[in-house]
């Protein structure tokens, strides 16, 4: 398994077949990453006028309750590129055995022959899936890094390609409302000089049955 420094110190699934899961001994930091990141983001502003260095890229960010995964935080992540979605998958979400500032997220890409507009993919469709649709790569973990007050920064493999059978890394900072991402070279998103700056948009998406009370640094 590949071991990555990390650098420097996303409406919600609720209608589920079966009863809600019930989370017990939860991290915090897992609560607090989850409840940052839920949301639309884009970086509409950098993309506006003639001279344009980024694509425009939408990203959506849903906390979910997938039965299949029993009870794991899971984060649906979709990601789309000049109006086409790239990437869909449930992320795994936990914290370091080894670590209390180090969230853990592991992908799960599943089987589906559909192609979507940005935002029109339901996350009910999930649970019609069974464990045996979901697939995933250990070589494709995702860390991220506490900074505090509800700011984080990690390290994300772009497992759709290999240099030299290795995968580019994005950086990544996100704060409660910005998100900030330093492309690599030889992925589908232009890279850039200046990093891709997502804001987010209105309406975030609540945890699924979070703790009584838990409302997080970023608000709710």
């Amino acid at each position: 398994m590949m071991v990555w420094s990390v650098f420097y110190s996303i409406l919600v699934l609720w209608t589920v077949s079966g009863q809600a899961i019930a989370y017990q001994n939860e991290s915090e930091l897992v609560l607090d990453w989850m409840s940052g990141l839920s949301g639309h983001f884009d970086n509409k502003e950098q993309v506006q006028g003639r001279n344009r260095e980024h694509d425009f890229m939408q990203v959506r960010f849903i906390p979910i309750e997938v039965q299949a995964f029993g009870s794991k935080r899971q984060m649906f992540v979709e990601v789309s590129i000049n109006g086409k979605v790239t990437t869909l998958y449930v992320a795994l979400v936990s914290q370091d055995d080894n670590s209390n500032d180090i969230i853990t997220v592991t992908p799960y890409n599943f089987t589906n022959s559909k192609t979507y507009n940005p935002g029109e993919f339901k996350t009910e469709e999930l649970n019609n899936l069974t464990l045996s649709d979901f697939s995933t790569n250990p070589e494709c973990q995702i860390l991220f890094m506490s900074l505090g007050n509800g700011s984080f920064a990690g390290v994300w493999p772009d497992c759709r390609n290999s240099i030299n059978q290795r995968h580019p890394l994005f950086t990544v900072v996100f704060t409660c409302n910005v998100y900030i991402l330093t492309v690599p070279l030889a992925v589908a998103e232009k890279p850039s000089t200046v990093p891709y700056i997502f804001i987010r948009r209105p309406d975030k998406f609540p945890l699924v049955n979070p703790p009584e009370g838990y409302t997080g640094p970023c608000g709710k």
